[in-house]
């Protein structure tokens, strides 16, 4: 079968009017969710979308670290991530959890997996737990360090060159890390050294 439809003119426009009207309708339903949680609705789709879609081994999904997994990643990283939700000892399982102030997404290296659905991670600090793998968005498989490599070209497709933008999310984890009382001061001298130098670097493209 050939990639372009060769449908009369007519049936092809009913054919894509119909899909989109029913995309639209989709969307809809969607933005009541988006109403109620928007955390939820993405995690939702997320999930949907590697469980369900035709071609899962094609799924996966790439962002800017906002978070720091010595030595792993630091904030400013670009990772990449494939969306499966069968882990395997040894793998960095992303996942969401839930606290006082609402969900938040983290990494955790896997160290077992059981078979009731619970796998036992450790966290970014160094504390072991149990996640259930209906909080499991993806697994990393990539880092693209800072400024090395393809960062820039990827930075520019995925914040279109906003270094301002970066460095402000730099600049409010120093803080962050600086203010709080429950990050131990060992870890805080590992990280804000290295943010600092990544915000100096985003002050020369400012």
């Amino acid at each position: 079968m050939g990639m372009l439809s060769r449908l009369p003119e007519d049936e092809m426009t009913r054919k894509i009017n119909k899909r989109l009207k029913m995309e639209n309708k989709i969307i809809g339903q969607l933005v009541r969710y988006e109403d109620r949680d928007p955390e939820v609705l993405y995690c939702a789709l997320r999930k949907y979308i590697a469980a369900r879609y035709p071609y899962p081994d094609d799924m996966g999904y790439i962002g800017i670290a906002d978070e720091n997994y010595p030595p792993l990643y630091y904030a400013g990283d670009i990772l990449i991530h494939v969306g499966r939700f069968e882990p395997e000892v040894g793998d960095i399982m992303h996942f969401r959890q839930y606290g006082p102030d609402g969900m938040y997404l983290v990494h955790g290296k896997v160290t077992s997996v059981d078979k009731v659905g619970y796998v036992n991670v450790i966290g970014p600090t160094g504390g072991e737990g149990l996640v259930h793998l209906e909080m499991m968005l993806g697994v990393l498989v990539e880092v693209i360090p800072f400024m090395e490599g393809m960062w820039d070209r990827l930075f520019t497709g995925l914040m279109r060159g906003d270094y301002k933008s970066l460095r402000m999310m730099l600049e409010h984890t120093i803080e962050r890390y600086r203010r709080s009382e429950d990050i131990p001061e060992e870890r805080k001298n590992q990280i804000i050294p290295e943010l600092k130098k990544r915000v100096k670097a985003l002050e020369e493209r400012v």
